[in-house]
């Protein structure tokens, strides 16, 4: 399931353009945050620490929507 599909088939009829906003709207803002934050912790981390951050990230985010 995609996840725009999902945030629409999560919120009633009548709030799922509040819902589509929602999504966006965090999608976006950690997507400027990340921008923000990246070059900071190239300087701070080696690649390799990166590299398993964003694993973890990735692997909790799946592991979190198969439960849902």
């Amino acid at each position: 399931m995609s996840r725009r599909l999902g945030r629409r088939e999560i919120f009633p009829a009548r709030d799922r353009s509040k819902g589509q906003s929602l999504g966006s709207g965090t999608h976006w803002l950690c997507a400027a945050m990340l921008t923000l934050v990246f070059p900071e912790a190239v300087e701070l981390f080696s690649p390799a620490q990166i590299f398993a951050f964003f694993c973890f990230m990735t692997v909790s985010t799946c592991s979190s929507l198969r439960g849902a």
